[in-house]
């Protein structure tokens, strides 16, 4: 199960970013994503096949029977706004067979209370592009970064944001790092509350299913910008 606001200097040190922990999905216990998507006999579970380092991780799979093109699965998590300056979301992702997967889509959203601000990844398996979410919605080529890992590659992300300015900050991927235009992500009038919304979202190739696995999903906040 997930764990709350622990240290974090020994998790984040290697990544420059020794903050507060506010959330460490390790991944075990209950599957405590909500999932979405297509449907049918699609996979969202915490299951030994997507382990990394521990004895499970997150697999996430579009549905086998009937299974066609643009097939979509996603995994939310919602969480309280905390007091920070600067937010890291970071994952480990795994795509065992790369020309199943259209894309990927790593998305972080903050809402507080007047507004939500997305922002979002998506990684174009089948293009090589990587690229981020305008505040139009629009989805913007990233230069620098591309995806070029072969299959049952292992791969480090992380997306740091401003929550002072709802800027994006930079893009870690598996340690290429590239700084972002200082803009919004996508933003749309929200009364819903404050709070901090994550989401992992998959899409099918004209190969399907799709097949996604994710471990070490982290959460780590700063005061410092």
């Amino acid at each position: 199960m997930g764990r709350e606001h622990i240290p974090a200097a020994s998790l984040t040190s290697h990544h420059g970013f020794a903050r507060d922990v506010l959330l460490l999905d390790d991944c075990q216990g209950t599957f405590n994503w909500t999932a979405a998507g297509t449907g049918g006999d699609d996979v969202h579970a915490y299951a030994a096949a997507a382990a990394f380092t521990r004895l499970k991780g997150m697999h996430l799979a579009t549905r086998t029977t009937a299974a066609a093109d643009n097939d979509y699965l996603s995994a939310t998590r919602r969480l309280g706004l905390p007091e920070s300056e600067v937010l890291r979301l970071q994952c480990r992702l795994n795509i065992p067979l790369m020309a199943k997967v259209a894309e990927v889509d790593v998305q972080l959203s903050i809402n507080d209370g007047i507004n939500l601000c997305c922002f979002a990844i998506r990684l174009m398996c089948l293009s090589g592009l990587v690229q981020r979410e305008d505040t139009d919605g629009n989805w913007v080529t990233i230069p620098g970064i591309t995806v070029n890992w072969s299959d049952a590659a292992s791969v480090l992300l992380a997306l740091d944001v401003s929550v002072r300015s709802m800027n994006y900050l930079a893009l870690s991927l598996n340690g290429l790092r590239a700084a972002l235009p200082p803009e919004g992500g996508y933003l749309e009038a929200s009364a819903a509350g404050r709070g901090i919304t994550l989401r992992y979202g998959i899409w099918a190739s004209a190969a399907p299913p799709a097949t996604v696995y994710i471990t070490d999903t982290a959460l780590l906040g700063s005061l410092d910008l």
